[in-house]
């Protein structure tokens, strides 16, 4: 995930650097119906 974010950060320079970076991660499941079914935030995963 860390090298997903580097690259992201980097083909977008419009964004102020931060010598510390924390990385969050969200998941969403939805059912053919396109209801939420969970819900799951994950923080400082880096």
């Amino acid at each position: 995930m860390r090298i997903v974010a580097a690259e992201w950060l980097a083909a977008h320079p419009e964004h102020p650097h931060r010598p510390e970076l924390r990385l969050d991660a969200v998941g969403v499941v939805i059912d053919a119906q396109g209801r939420l079914v969970a819900l799951d935030q994950l923080e400082a995963i880096g």
